[in-house]
């Protein structure tokens, strides 16, 4: 082989070379913005996800409340039922015993 030939293909090689690192620059560049753009996606993921988790929490919490607040007045309702039968048991007794 001749000189002038090596380096012909010498040269060549390098700008093979030379042209493969700017395709792959060019790759990774696309894959560095893709993942930083499936970060993003991912950030934003997780922040709805928190804020779903906290709507559920405030939700559970009101739920709570409302089943506390809703025994309450079933206690409350038993209690007003029982009192009514016992005063109308009293005066049931009474009017027997006055009148009857």
């Amino acid at each position: 082989m001749q000189l002038d030939e090596k380096s012909s293909r010498a040269e060549i090689e390098v700008q093979t070379l030379k042209e493969a690192l700017t395709q792959f620059d060019a790759e990774r560049d696309t894959a560095l913005v893709r993942q930083k753009e499936y970060l993003e996606i991912i950030s934003n993921l997780e922040a709805m996800a928190s804020n779903i988790l906290e709507d559920m929490k405030e939700q559970i919490i009101k739920a709570e409340n409302e089943s506390q607040t809703l025994k309450n007045e079933i206690a409350r309702t038993k209690f007003e039922e029982e009192t009514f039968i016992s005063t109308n048991s009293v005066l049931e007794k009474y009017q027997i015993n006055h009148y009857g």
